[in-house]
């Protein structure tokens, strides 16, 4: 409401503006005409003395635009005087639209110098996009945020571009090309659906997909439990593709659960893409000891009595509409199990269906998508970063010294050092997707661990520590198979298949074989899976200074 107001004084004010210009002129030509005793009637004057009309008009002008400048001849504005009501109301506005013009310029002075300011922090981003968007972004930030129109945005380091449509996206993107790839390197992440990673990091411009951003937090806050064994994903646009890909990845498990993914969409596509799930998943059939998946291309609303038997119902089309339209027919048909549907904005839902709280569950909403944490990726990040730098520790990879600590101790757990910038950029989107994938899948080992369905805090953490210590060594070893399970996986869905000679360049790798076929030499590799765990999610001092605290 107060942005309506605004955009409706913005259209007032240049009216406003114009006013004294008006009435001063009018009003003046009645005060000028009366003492050189003209007409008061302009047409009128003009045909009988032209040349003193176009006098008296000009000089009109002339002092009605000194009412700009809080001027006016006091001489002529009187009660009885002709012209003075003109007069009087003209110089009150004019004072009024002074005033207006001389605070804005200071307001956008400031406005600019802040946000220049702002630019120099560290932490500084800039916010471009579609207000709703944006807004979700500036509330988190706060003083943070450098939004607006301000050339002065560009200044910053750090952009988010957050627009609801890709067109509009890449069309600012290009408009505005100058400034965003100036001299000076900047970070710019693009939120979209239809591009994934790799990201761009010579160039600066890093892909988040908001599709698998919503995948990801999907299944760390709603994970699968033990005694969940059937899913039924409804719309396999961008969204279902990726809830069904981040599935295969984080849902693999110590015991074999037989998890029957059934996806009410055509899959032609997506087997495409991903050739090898055959690899580890039956495709179309069930298979003991297997998870199995099904493509169902007919229309949903003909499979009704299929579906409501799911211990799980994601219904994650691309369109709200539409979501919200399968949620209305499942509930009218009382499925068994939890219906999860993927809107927006949360409000609709929770008061449509108001009863019913109990079974539905709400996902992808724009405030839990919009965070900078889930943009930029940060937490995740930090975590495969540190996986990275436990694997350097354990192969001995590297003893350069670290340049800020000035020793020559191993630098490889501070993650702000070049030396480690370095090794984790030589990885490559594949090897980094790697580390993100592992890191997506330790809220699974706890639980693992645990046996139990718990929610990932600290105290489960601690907990699990304990536990996995007083495992017995065929307990581990079940638990390093998993690891390696899991590791298979995300080489088989990114199109990676077995050769006994590994070959990178043609997605070829030798350790695509049963855990059992494994040298034991590489077994130590899943076990530090586990070891490390606690390290990565608890400990706070990867930095330069942390590390030499602690000595390492």
């Amino acid at each position: 409401m107060k942005k309506h107001r605004l955009v409706q004084f913005n259209h007032i004010l240049p009216w406003c503006a114009s006013l004294p210009l008006l009435l001063g002129t009018w009003g003046y030509y009645l005060s000028f005409a009366h003492e050189e005793a003209i007409s008061a009637n302009v047409f009128a004057a003009l045909r009988v003395n032209p040349g003193g009309a176009v006098s008296v008009i000009l000089k009109s002008i002339y002092r009605a635009i000194i009412l700009y400048g809080l001027s006016a001849d006091e001489s002529r504005i009187g009660l009885y005087k002709p012209g003075y009501w003109q007069l009087e109301t003209a110089r009150w506005i004019a004072l009024f639209v002074t005033t207006s013009v001389f605070i804005s310029i200071i307001h956008m002075a400031t406005s600019r110098m802040s946000a220049r300011l702002r630019t120099l922090r560290s932490d500084a981003v800039a916010l471009h996009g579609d207000p709703s968007l944006v807004s979700l972004l500036r509330r988190e930030l706060g003083t943070k945020a450098i939004e607006g129109t301000m050339p002065e945005r560009f200044r910053a380091r750090k952009h988010i571009l957050a627009f609801q449509s890709e067109q509009s996206m890449y069309q600012y993107l290009i408009a505005c090309h100058e400034q965003f790839f100036d001299q000076k390197k900047k970070l710019i992440y693009l939120c979209t659906l239809k591009a994934s990673y790799p990201s761009n990091q010579d160039g600066g411009i890093f892909v988040s997909n908001m599709a698998e951003n919503c995948a990801r937090l999907y299944w760390e806050d709603r994970f699968l439990r033990k005694s969940e064994r059937s899913v039924a994903i409804l719309g396999f646009d961008e969204y279902g593709m990726a809830l069904l890909t981040q599935a295969l990845l984080v849902n693999v498990y110590r015991e074999p659960r037989e998890i029957r993914y059934t996806v009410y969409g055509d899959g032609a596509a997506y087997l495409s893409l991903h050739p090898n799930i055959g690899q580890f998943m039956s495709i179309g059939e069930e298979r003991p000891g297997w998870d199995s998946l099904f493509f169902r291309p007919k229309a949903w609303e003909g499979q009704l009595d299929e579906i409501i038997g799911a211990d799980r119902i994601i219904a994650c089309s691309n369109s709200d509409e539409e979501n919200l339209q399968m949620l209305d027919r499942l509930i009218e048909r009382g499925p068994a199990g939890q219906i999860d549907v993927r809107v927006i904005n949360a409000e609709l839902p929770r008061r449509l269906w108001r009863g019913d709280e109990e079974n539905i569950g709400i996902f992808g909403t724009n405030d839990k998508l919009y965070t900078l944490d889930v943009i930029v990726r940060e937490s995740l990040l930090r975590n495969a970063k540190r996986i990275h730098a436990c694997y350097i520790l354990h192969e001995a990879q590297t003893t350069e010294a670290c340049s800020q600590r000035k020793c020559a101790k191993r630098n490889v757990h501070c993650l702000e050092c070049a030396v480690f910038r370095a090794s984790w950029e030589k990885l490559g989107t594949f090897k980094q997707g790697s580390n993100i994938a592992q890191a997506d899948h330790m809220s699974v080992k706890i639980r693992e661990v645990l046996a139990d369905d718990v929610a990932i805090n600290q105290d489960a953490i601690l907990r699990y520590k304990s536990a996995y210590e007083l495992l017995k060594p065929s307990d581990r070893l079940r638990l390093m198979e998993l690891e390696h399970n899991r590791w298979m996986r995300y080489h088989f869905i990114n199109g990676w298949s077995y050769a006994p000679v590994r070959d990178d360049a043609h997605k070829r790798h030798n350790l695509l074989i049963g855990y059992k076929e494994l040298s034991e030499d590489q077994w130590v590799k899943d076990e530090a899976a586990y070891a490390i765990l606690t390290t990565i999610l608890l400990d706070d001092q990867w930095t330069c200074e942390g590390l030499s605290k602690r000595g390492v």
